[in-house]
């Protein structure tokens, strides 16, 4: 059973749990979904306008036993969970952390697995949430709770090596459990990323098209990218940016950079992208920017992977991992806007070219059942 965000409040994680389980029911195993509705209130979500415009067919569940009905403040949904908990038996239950705000309800969750005999596997995307971070004595909260929750834990998911230390170093309690490093397969929502990447018909003289796209936060780069796309306007280069997603806050000072170099130079979308606007995007891009500062994985370079575009990011130790046998990567040094520059540039010479895929989700379930394997023979 995958425990996660549904779709009301839609993030790249619930479609992360949603490819997992649809991995698993290719596999032929029989897999279930327990979906959280309503993740918080409303109006401490930095998405809010967008909250419930989608429904469950956003995740492309179709065919998998699924309760979307997990809330925060529980009321009659807890016992819902349970019931649907109870009724499936699941010979495992993962649960995806990535917001401490979770935390209460995989504790019950997890205590009513072990109780009948589930064991509980624990797939961390991040330590806490940034925005979390950011509020006072949530980070207190998160390692009081994981203390609990890691007593009821088998063993950890994570997306790179490196994020093994991470984890083991905010949460001292998960360093007796087993871990595993399963790197992400591509983001399901946009369909077939390569075949869309494919209709791209570059004339003679075009402009270079990158594109940036996700939800927009300062620790996504945006300032060094914006820094490093004006260089390049003001170097003569023919490129064009276009900057798509949901801004977080943080972010205004680097989108006015970006309209300053001209509106010829670039386009900004800004709100969540539905998955044909992403399809739309991909069509007509050459190289995709992911400048992160910070990162456990990455939704972006996961797609940019799939469809096989050349792609500049950032040599953030997990995603030089993640894209370690890529060949269309270009890596440049976290926080240089002039290093981001150059490597933009020489992705240039990668463009027309397709690259292939070291990753896919057949493969990731793979690792899963042998880590749940693995877990039962202890």
């Amino acid at each position: 059973m995958l425990v996660g965000p549904g779709a009301r409040f839609l993030s790249a994680v619930g479609y992360h749990n949603a490819a997992i389980a649809n991995a698993f029911a290719r596999r032929g195993d029989s897999v279930s979904a327990l979906l959280i509705r309503e993740l918080c209130p409303r109006r401490f979500y930095p998405g809010r306008d967008r909250v419930g415009t989608y429904g469950p067919e956003a995740l492309h569940l179709e065919g998998i036993p699924t309760c979307e009905g997990l809330d925060w403040y529980w009321g009659a949904s807890i016992f819902r969970s349970i019931r649907f908990l109870l009724r499936r038996r699941p010979k495992v239950v993962l649960l995806q952390w990535w917001a401490a705000l979770t935390a209460h309800s995989y504790l019950v969750v997890a205590l009513v697995a072990r109780l009948i005999g589930a064991p509980v596997v624990l797939e961390m995307h991040e330590t806490t949430d940034v925005g979390e971070a950011a509020v006072p004595f949530v980070t207190s909260y998160a390692r009081v709770v994981m203390r609990l929750l890691a007593r009821l834990v088998s063993g950890v998911v994570v997306h790179s090596k490196s994020d093994i230390d991470v984890m083991q170093k905010f949460y001292p309690c998960v360093r007796r459990l087993p871990f595993s490093v399963v790197f992400p397969g591509p983001l399901e929502d946009v369909g077939d990323g390569e075949s869309a990447a494919k209709k791209r018909v570059r004339s003679e003289g075009d402009p270079v098209r990158f594109l940036f796209f996700g939800v927009i936060r300062p620790y996504k780069g945006i300032d060094e990218l914006a820094a490093a796309f004006s260089m390049l306007m003001r170097d003569g280069v023919r490129a064009h940016l276009t900057v798509a997603g949901e801004p977080w806050g943080g972010t205004e000072e680097a989108l006015q950079t970006i309209r300053d170099t001209g509106a010829e130079n670039h386009e900004i979308i800004l709100g969540f992208l539905p998955e044909d606007q992403v399809r739309d995007l991909f069509e007509t891009t050459d190289v995709i920017v992911v400048p992160y500062r910070r990162a456990s994985a990455s939704g972006p370079v996961n797609l940019a992977m799939e469809a096989g575009l050349p792609l500049v990011t950032t040599k953030v130790t997990a995603l030089q991992e993640a894209c370690e046998n890529y060949g269309g990567v270009v890596f440049a040094d976290v926080g240089d806007p002039v290093g981001l520059r150059d490597a933009m540039l020489r992705s240039i010479t990668k463009v027309g070219t397709r690259f292939d895929n070291p990753h896919s989700w057949d493969a990731n379930a793979d690792c899963y059942a042998d880590f749940f394997r693995e877990l039962a023979e202890r």
